[in-house]
């Protein structure tokens, strides 16, 4: 139970597992997926047990709710522009690129198997 008047503390982004650097996209991410996780915790054991590696995994998140499924990789905050491949509708589905400076950002697909082509 949370006690009355209690107010979550914004950690420091070294002691917040969601949030890390990616050398890849050249920016930071917070990425809340439970396998993102298992992968940030092996990276960060590694690192305090002397090793060196990098997470250059692409951010990615999927879903099951209910007949909906979602798949996404990069990161889609950053975007100047969007193309669509399908219908609005959730039979086929769809895929939708997002761009920012003529670069692919991000890709969502919408009951399509996870599959992003």
């Amino acid at each position: 139970m949370i006690p009355l008047g209690w107010a979550p503390m914004k950690l420091p982004p070294f002691l917040d597992i969601a949030c890390y650097y990616s050398p890849i996209l050249e920016r930071q991410l917070r990425v809340e997926h439970c396998d993102v996780a298992l992968q940030h915790g092996r990276i960060a054991g590694m690192h305090m047990s002397g090793g060196r590696q990098a997470y250059t995994e692409l951010p990615y998140f999927f879903s099951f709710m209910g007949e909906l499924y979602l798949n996404v990789v990069g990161d889609m905050r950053r975007r100047t522009q969007c193309v669509r491949r399908g219908a609005l509708s959730l039979d086929p589905g769809l895929i939708q690129f997002y761009f920012a400076d003529g670069l692919l950002q991000a890709a969502l697909s919408v009951n399509r198997n996870g599959a992003l082509l």
